[in-house]
């Protein structure tokens, strides 16, 4: 800001003027990315995001199930994956267009509905909890597709080596019976 200040030929301010003119600036700055976030925003999609922080009657969110780390590699795991992903995906957040916002301010919102419960996301002003909300989903989304990838890959390493294993059980009892077969030929072509 003193930079600017001085390249355009302005006086500059006192030291706490400035600081409240950069707080206020921010101020407008921010709120003016939620208002954008809004407008990209459907009604269908606001109601879905709405009802990502209702708490059912086992005392979760389905906030709180996207939140849960993955489980151990298993069908069972992977399945629970692409169920996370398919709710994102029926939201349709993956559609809309964040390229505009600032990746480390979307990785402070999705840090921010994190550390937060549903109850407390439920209190903030609508735009400021739509885009959180927004930037959360677009993150998980990312992360549940690695996550998927990764977990295919470990099961069928696992699988592979399972069947691996198998073979090689197999080629040992066939050498047992090769050996015994071999050694009946052998008496039978030295008689």
């Amino acid at each position: 800001a003193e930079q600017f200040l001085k390249e355009h030929c302005i006086l500059q301010p006192a030291r706490d003027t400035l600081e409240r003119l950069i707080i206020t600036q921010r101020q407008k700055a921010r709120q003016f990315i939620y208002d954008k976030m809004l407008t990209y925003l459907t009604e269908p999609q606001c109601k879905a995001l709405d009802n990502l922080l209702k708490v059912d009657e086992a005392r979760t969110s389905p906030l709180q199930q996207l939140k849960k780390p993955p489980a151990q590699p298993s069908p069972k795991a992977l399945i629970a994956l692409t169920k996370k992903l398919e709710l994102i995906e029926a939201i349709g957040i993956a559609k809309l267009d964040t390229h505009w916002l600032n990746n480390n301010y979307q990785r402070t919102l999705t840090k921010y509905v994190i550390r937060f419960s549903a109850k407390r996301l439920r209190d903030l002003q609508t735009s400021y909890r739509y885009t959180a909300l927004v930037c959360f989903l677009k993150q998980i989304s990312l992360d549940t597709i690695d996550q998927i990838i990764d977990m295919h890959h470990k099961l069928m390493l696992k699988v592979y080596n399972r069947a691996d294993m198998q073979m090689d059980e197999a080629i040992r009892k066939q050498r047992k019976h090769v050996k015994q077969g071999q050694v009946l030929l052998d008496t039978i072509t030295g008689l």
